[in-house]
């Protein structure tokens, strides 16, 4: 927990990539012995990226979504109301503000 916003993106980093997944996708290549053709799915944002608000019958409905592999903090702020809230990896929240 503790996490700040990284809206900058200077923290940014493909260093897990680099050391993880690469030689993985460079020793899957050499096994097959030929040309390989790789799908990657793109990074997904943080979810105060991914914050839908809806007003339904009259009350404030947010839709937050984390599609890391990590939990994260997000701090939701409407109306003079406010909250934190901690979304566990993959996951999705609706969340009603009276």
């Amino acid at each position: 927990m503790g996490r700040t916003r990284n809206t900058s993106l200077k923290s940014f980093s493909i260093g897990r990539e680099k050391e993880f997944v690469w030689p993985l996708i460079h020793d899957a290549m050499k096994a097959a012995g030929e040309q390989l053709f790789i799908v990657a799915s793109p990074w997904s944002p943080p979810p105060w990226v991914k914050t839908a608000f809806e007003n339904i019958n009259g009350e404030t409905v947010a839709v937050l979504m984390n599609g890391n592999d990590r939990e994260e903090e997000v701090s939701i702020s409407l109306g003079g109301k406010s909250m934190m809230l901690v979304l566990p990896e993959h996951s999705i929240a609706t969340v009603i503000i009276h």
